[in-house]
């Protein structure tokens, strides 16, 4: 009798402990209802953001001019003071700014030496999707911070799953140029997909990892990946994964080092084009 009231009691702590360890099902966070919810939301996140910078590192995956598939991993930088001015550059081949994007008001301009690469423009002027070039534009590179600022004159929402609510943007011709994707639970961008006036898909951002800055001021994600998409195969690709992201107050000398325009006829000189 006595060993059997032992492992009885063995037997209820073993079943205790189990029920104890079980995942309580946590309800579903409810789905954004309209595109004026989601404005609302996003609106309060950009409020948030202030001056960082942020290291990591980046894996390019393209093809050359032979067609030939190429992969390069390699440490990045970025530095954001506001959604006027930020840039981010990439250590390629010894070279501390063999890839640079950057934005300085309403101009930007971005090159990457290794794709022979070299785009300026306007912020907000749309990039025609050649040879992974959609990677350097404003619209796909932070687009994620505001998705409905650009390209997106008519907003809707377009149903939801059990993770995200789908939001579809039209330009002003009423052509589908993006669907997003917001959590609902943090109600921030997840998943963006661009389009050649809704007919075909042409890139494809992803964001995951969201962590706060070292001093817990607001959420960023650590892991963005970049897709250039033909069909539903994506031939380019661009993953950025970041390690540390602190707050940064700027000085003078480092606002002209980083947002100093290179000049064109030095890619020229290098074989590559504007």
């Amino acid at each position: 009798m006595k060993n059997f009231f032992i492992l009885y009691l063995l037997f209820f702590i073993f079943i205790a402990g189990c029920l104890s360890q079980r995942k309580i099902k946590q309800p579903a966070c409810p789905p954004i209802l309209s595109a004026e919810q989601a404005s609302a939301s996003l609106g309060q996140y950009i409020d948030s953001l202030k001056p960082f910078r942020a290291n990591g590192n980046c894996t390019l995956k393209f093809k050359d001019g032979k067609k030939r598939q190429n992969s390069q991993s390699f440490p990045v930088r970025l530095w954001f003071e506001s959604r006027e001015k930020f840039c981010v550059y990439g250590d390629v081949g010894f070279d501390p700014k063999g890839i640079c994007f950057a934005v300085d008001g309403e101009c930007f301009w971005a090159y990457a030496k290794p794709m022979g690469v070299y785009i300026t423009g306007k912020k907000n002027d749309r990039i025609e999707d050649k040879n992974g070039k959609g990677f350097f534009s404003p619209i796909t590179i932070m687009d994620f911070l505001n998705p409905l600022e650009t390209d997106c004159a008519d907003a809707a929402m377009s149903g939801y799953d059990n993770k995200c609510s789908l939001l579809l943007c039209r330009d002003r011709q009423g052509c589908v140029r993006k669907k997003v994707y917001l959590d609902r639970c943090d109600k921030l961008a997840r998943k963006i997909e661009y389009f050649n006036c809704g007919r075909t898909g042409s890139i494809v951002v992803e964001l995951d990892g969201y962590k706060k800055t070292a001093e817990g001021d607001f959420l960023f994600p650590h892991k963005l990946i970049y897709k250039h998409m033909q069909g539903n195969n994506s031939i380019d690709s661009m993953e950025i994964r970041l390690d540390s992201l602190r707050s940064w107050r700027s000085r003078p000398e480092q606002i002209r080092a980083l947002f100093s325009r290179p000049n064109p006829d030095s890619f020229k000189k290098n074989g590559q084009q504007e």
